[in-house]
């Protein structure tokens, strides 16, 4: 599974806030594509780090998780 509202460290852990933000959605567009296109994910330190999914997960406490699921969708619906 892939995180598009999350960030990545170097070694691949998940950036996990205690308090939910929005998450930017030219951010979203940018990891699901790069995801879809070279299977990675760009971490904190600037990193492509290579990721396998079969899903990509929107956490719905994300203040704009409608927002960003849209996102998502509009970018696979490209593949």
């Amino acid at each position: 599974e892939v995180y598009v509202d999350l960030d990545y460290r170097s070694d691949g852990t998940l950036i996990i806030a205690r308090r939910p933000q929005r998450t930017p959605l030219e951010k979203v567009e940018a990891t699901t594509r790069r995801a879809l296109e070279s299977s990675t994910v760009l971490t904190e330190s600037g990193e492509l780090l290579p990721v396998k999914f079969e899903s990509i997960c929107v956490h719905s406490d994300t203040p704009n998780a409608i927002d960003v699921a849209r996102v998502v969708r509009s970018v696979m619906s490209e593949f």
